[in-house]
């Protein structure tokens, strides 16, 4: 089954009632709404829920054994606005030392952020990890997440990628 359309940015309004507005401090906004850009202080900007979206690679990849290489795993991200604003990476990764792993993730415009360095411990299952993504480049488009296995000995694969971005219009 196909995912339903997304609007386009031509074709949405945008000034659904308390857009633009700041979020609460629990990151509250009022109905189709999403609080985008929160920062440490809890501050954000309520947008339209449709710049919220999370997409899913349910596909399976085995994680090369040492620090020679890794394994990507892609995701689509379409129909959102022009720029992220958030990005959270969900992953479900099968290895028996997570220690040792370390994860990056890589725009369609091949700008790579950390996700995960080698010894901060195992991996969150799905409560997902708040990536750090520029906010002046594209959210739509390709994102690859890479797992790095560091440490030679055992292998792994990775189960489960999502990627969640929330975006705004540049």
């Amino acid at each position: 089954a196909s995912a339903p359309a997304r609007p386009s940015a031509s074709s949405v309004d945008t000034s659904v009632d308390g857009s633009g507005q700041p979020c609460s401090a629990d990151g509250a906004c009022g109905p189709e709404l999403v609080c985008a850009g929160r920062a440490a202080d809890f501050s954000g900007i309520c947008n339209p829920a449709w710049m919220h979206a999370e997409f899913v690679n349910e596909g399976s990849g085995s994680i090369p054994d040492g620090p020679d290489g890794g394994v990507g795993v892609s995701v689509q991200a379409l129909g959102i606005g022009t720029v992220p604003t958030d990005a959270v990476v969900r992953v479900l990764i099968n290895h028996p030392r997570p220690d040792d792993l370390e994860l990056t993730l890589e725009n369609s415009q091949g700008t790579v952020v950390p996700v995960w360095s080698p010894g901060m411990g195992e991996l969150p299952d799905l409560e997902g990890i708040k990536v750090g993504v520029p906010g002046d480049e594209v959210a739509n488009g390709m994102w690859t997440l890479t797992v790095f296995d560091t440490v030679a000995g055992e292998q792994g694969t990775i189960d489960l990628f999502t990627l969640k971005l929330t975006s705004r219009f540049d």
